[in-house]
């Protein structure tokens, strides 16, 4: 007879792998499956990690290229510049700069420029005198060119008719007819009293950061070419500065900083000190801003003005004041300020 086959109990519950390998003395932990995709973030990390390191690799790869100061510009340096332009694009400079400034002359307004730089030469002692470009000579302390010729005119007797004087006699004595506000005995006298050293230093303390041919041309400008005329002016304007205002090495280099210590002193100074600290306080005339053409803007509030609070003399100081400032911000091409009143009582926008 044959033997029945021997069965083994097995457990009717089924076991998995990983019961069996937890069961294990053993056992070592099983590997987890990963997703196949690409997580965002790793994305991110791994193209900035590769940035960096081509950028590091760049940077220190190739030769180190010394990089030059960026000059600071300097009036001196627009001014080069702008003659720079002007001669290498002549109509487009002249198109952009008014006329009868630097780099857009006419032949004859160069021709009167030179001779007006020859004049103010031999007035400050530094060229010899002669005969100029145009053909006449330099006006000297004793007269214009034309004074001998004058003198020898008959001088009329009497009145003339309703006792004024003809047109003639009105322009006697000055150049040409062309002496309106009478400055040709204020140029005699300050050839007379300054030294041609003297004349030369406020010159220059006048000329700041203007071309000095731009500031020549103004006279002349002003005197409508007349190259006599634009001298005596300017003299004049030289000598009222140094000996009558004190403009350069008084109220330009000592500004509000002299009237505040004089506020504080007693007498004619104090007052002159507390009247130029009002009218500044109370932003009687101020500075903002430019116009369209690119123009400072001064500001005036004739409201703020009473007429006998503050004394004449701290009027023209003041007054001065704010025009030389207002010159200071003053850049090529643009030469001129413009001058607004304002009804506007309160408070500066600054």
């Amino acid at each position: 007879m044959f033997a029945r086959p021997l069965r083994l109990a097995l457990p009717k519950t089924r076991t998995t792998l990983r019961q069996l390998h937890s069961r294990h003395p053993l056992r070592t932990p099983l590997a987890t499956p990963k997703r196949a995709a690409v997580e965002p973030f790793a994305f991110v990390l791994a193209f900035g990690l590769s940035a960096t390191a081509a950028f590091i690799v760049d940077r220190y790869t190739k030769e180190d290229i010394p990089v030059e100061p960026t000059p600071v510009s300097t009036p001196d340096d627009q001014n080069e510049t702008l003659a720079l332009q002007a001669q290498k694009y002549p109509d487009v400079m002249a198109a952009q700069m008014p006329p009868g400034r630097p780099g857009n002359l006419t032949p004859d307004q160069e021709l009167k420029l030179k001779d007006m730089w020859a004049q103010t030469l031999e007035v400050f002692g530094v060229a010899p005198e002669g005969t100029h470009a145009s053909g006449t000579a330099t006006p000297t302390a004793a007269g214009t060119p034309d004074s001998a010729a004058e003198s020898k005119k008959p001088k009329s007797k009497g009145m003339k008719l309703f006792g004024r004087k003809s047109k003639d006699d009105a322009s006697s004595g000055a150049e040409g007819g062309n002496d309106k506000h009478g400055q040709a005995q204020e140029f005699q006298q300050a050839l007379a009293s300054q030294k041609p050293e003297e004349l030369r230093e406020a010159f220059w303390s006048m000329v700041k950061h203007d071309h000095p041919d731009a500031l020549l041309l103004r006279f002349l400008r002003a005197r409508k070419w007349d190259v006599h005329a634009a001298l005596v002016m300017f003299v004049s304007t030289i000598h009222w500065r140094a000996k009558e205002m004190h403009v350069d090495d008084d109220i330009m280099i000592n500004g509000e900083e002299r009237a505040i210590k004089d506020s504080k002193m007693s007498g004619s100074e104090k007052k002159e000190g507390d009247d130029f600290m009002a009218q500044l306080r109370m932003g009687k005339s101020f500075l903002h801003g430019t116009d369209k053409d690119g123009r400072p803007c001064c500001y005036v509030r004739v409201k703020l003005h009473k007429q006998g609070e503050q004394s004449e003399k701290s009027l023209e100081r003041f007054t001065v004041y704010t025009i030389e400032t207002t010159r200071m911000m003053l850049k090529p091409p643009v030469d001129t300020a413009v001058s607004t009143p304002s009804l506007f009582s309160g408070r500066s926008p600054h």
